[in-house]
């Protein structure tokens, strides 16, 4: 069961919209959300000439510890890299302006999910966002991290962009990549998630996703879709050669049989099997099943190993108008 969703944040206008939504899903499925903003300073480096800062935790007291030991700027505690010390001097102003703006955009945000009764956390990290991101879903035991999958401003650099592609490919923790444009069809949808999409190829890698996408399935009320493609030359969702010799009655025996064997008998199962390419079925599916999310594994038994942001997970963002949760392989 997901406890907590890990929601990294860049002050833009798609990060507002995203964390909303991401506030709402958290309801749905009885969980509380930690809102995290990275500064990065290499990013601030092109402002003011800094050093390396070493990882602390003050304890609630103060903002950036100097290589000195003093402070710069009373803000709540900021946590950086490991490997450098912040030298006096150098970048403080910049360092401590990028603080205290993540500090108040987060406890603005935090302020008004709150009030709309969800439970939030806050946290200010410095140093490169993509391991800030992975080290935060750790040490917050979070289930699930969610981003946009492109940035519109600089405070974390990269954040909303490359950044997502870094957190997919390298994340222990399942990743929700949404795609801006999805944000117009979940900000019209009242009733929540309804079902939970789930391409399987007939591999055993990419049935690794089922008992989270039940999990999921179960904590938000919604139906469980077990879906799969065949046709004429179709290799699978992957590549697979072994799912183009399954026909059409084969393979739904095996959807059903996954079901029986991975899904609690309190989860709603539909099985669905159509004819054509992997992300036309799953595109013409999300279509299909209004306010859901798709759940894919991050390899198929082609052994494919370059997940998001590009091959059917990139076309299936970009076209199915739905969030989607990857899975990366251990």
């Amino acid at each position: 069961m997901i406890n907590n969703i890990l929601v990294p944040l860049d002050r833009s206008d798609t990060a507002e919209r995203m964390s909303n939504w991401a506030a709402t899903f958290a309801a749905q499925i009885g969980a509380k959300i930690t809102l995290l903003a990275v500064v990065d300073p290499g990013w601030l480096s092109m402002l003011e000439p800094i050093g390396s800062g070493r990882r602390f935790d003050t304890g609630g007291s103060t903002g950036i510890v100097t290589a000195a030991g003093s402070t710069v700027g009373a803000t709540a505690p900021v946590r950086t890299e490991s490997h450098t010390d912040i030298e006096p001097g150098f970048g403080g102003h910049a360092i401590d302006q990028a603080v205290q703006t993540a500090h108040g955009y987060l406890t603005a945000r935090k302020k008004t999910l709150e009030a709309n009764g969800i439970s939030v956390e806050t946290e200010v990290r410095m140093g490169d966002p993509a391991s800030q991101i992975r080290i935060a879903a750790t040490e917050f035991g979070a289930g699930l991290i969610v981003m946009a999958t492109h940035r519109q401003s600089p405070i974390s650099r990269g954040v909303m962009g490359s950044v997502t592609d870094r957190i997919v490919r390298t994340s222990g923790v399942p990743v929700m990549a949404v795609h801006p444009a999805t944000l117009d069809t979940l900000e019209v949808a009242k009733s929540g998630v309804q079902s939970v999409i789930v391409p399987l190829d007939g591999s055993k890698e990419s049935e690794r996703v089922v008992p989270l996408s039940a999990d999921l399935a179960k904590s938000a009320g919604a139906e469980l879709v077990l879906l799969s493609a065949i046709g004429s030359g179709f290799l699978g969702f992957f590549g697979s050669h072994a799912t183009a010799n399954l026909n059409r009655v084969a393979f739904t025996d095996h959807l059903e049989r996954i079901g029986r064997e991975m899904v609690p008998p309190d989860v709603t199962i539909t099985v669905e099997v159509a004819e054509g390419d992997a992300d036309d079925v799953i595109h013409d599916a999300a279509a299909k099943h209004e306010n859901s999310i798709i759940v894919l594994s991050s390899h198929g038994s082609s052994g494919l190993k370059r997940m998001i942001l590009g091959s059917v997970a990139d076309k299936v963002i970009r076209s199915a108008e739905r969030p989607v949760v990857v899975v990366r392989e251990e």
